[in-house]
């Protein structure tokens, strides 16, 4: 896309929000697209558009909070569960 690391460096959801949107209007009609996380840098994350939904399914899943790496990952996110 030619975006360079302030697409998802940037603390504003103003503007990342207006790119998504730009990004799901403009051809080819992508479903997905991954960039570097901004909470975590050495991982990425991903943004999925609506029409993704049909090529998606759950497969096994449990309480975030019963996974062994929940409770760093939400320390590390600096995130309460409530």
């Amino acid at each position: 896309m030619g975006l360079d690391g302030l697409f998802s460096s940037t603390g504003s959801y103003v503007e990342t929000r207006q790119w998504s949107i730009a990004i799901h209007d403009y051809p080819p009609k992508v479903d997905r697209f991954l960039y570097m996380s901004r909470h975590i840098n050495d991982d990425r994350a991903v943004v999925l558009f609506d029409r993704a939904a049909g090529k998606l399914r759950a497969a096994k899943y449990r309480r975030l909070l019963t996974h062994a790496g929940a409770r760093a990952a939400l320390k590390t996110l600096h995130l309460t569960p409530t």
